[in-house]
């Protein structure tokens, strides 16, 4: 692991922060959040799509295991990001699967002038509207996939989204990730 992704027992209290946070401005975005996933749902996401289950990813279902939808708007546990239930991270990998792979599959990750687009070692695990938040199977960075126009944005863990929303709402804004990669 590197110095800017923190051990994974650091994200329940990342997790724990961001309700306080949205509560004190309030926003709904805690809310509507499941109780923690049991071990067999968050492994059975790994065996579904042949993937490691990454550490953080882990984490986060360890504290809930998903959300169910509240009011339209900025309700996310990652500001504007629902996140999955385990169930919800297979669905969402299988139809960009079937629906957004390129064949012959291009290198990852695609240089920073491109938008880039599907990568089967994503695992979605949280979203709003088509866009959606994956975390790679692989080297546990973040990446926010839209199908129609593939990668959007980067975060080097689900920390650093968490500490990103965070930062946001304290400033006084939404608690929305910032600046999208790929041409202007």
């Amino acid at each position: 692991m590197t110095s800017e992704r923190p051990e994974p027992t650091a994200i329940a209290p990342l997790i724990a922060e961001a309700k306080r946070v949205y509560a004190e401005v309030g926003l709904d975005c805690g809310d509507a959040l499941l109780p923690p996933a049991d071990d067999t749902a968050v492994d059975g996401i790994g065996e579904a799509l042949s993937l490691p289950i990454p550490a953080e990813l882990r984490a986060v279902f360890r504290v809930h295991g998903g959300q169910g939808t509240v009011a339209a708007g900025v309700t996310g546990l990652f500001g504007e990001h629902r996140l999955h239930t385990p169930a919800e991270a297979i669905e969402h990998h299988r139809m960009f699967a079937e629906n957004c792979l390129l064949d012959p599959l291009p290198p990852f990750p695609p240089p920073d002038d491109e938008w880039g687009y599907w990568v089967p070692d994503l695992i979605p695990f949280a979203s709003w509207d088509a866009y959606d938040l994956c975390i790679h199977a692989r080297t546990e960075e973040v990446w926010e996939f839209i199908p129609n126009a593939g990668l959007i944005r980067h975060r080097p863990s689900i920390a650093a989204v968490l500490r990103e929303v965070i930062t946001a709402v304290r400033a006084g804004g939404e608690p929305a990730l910032g600046a999208m990669r790929g041409p202007p």
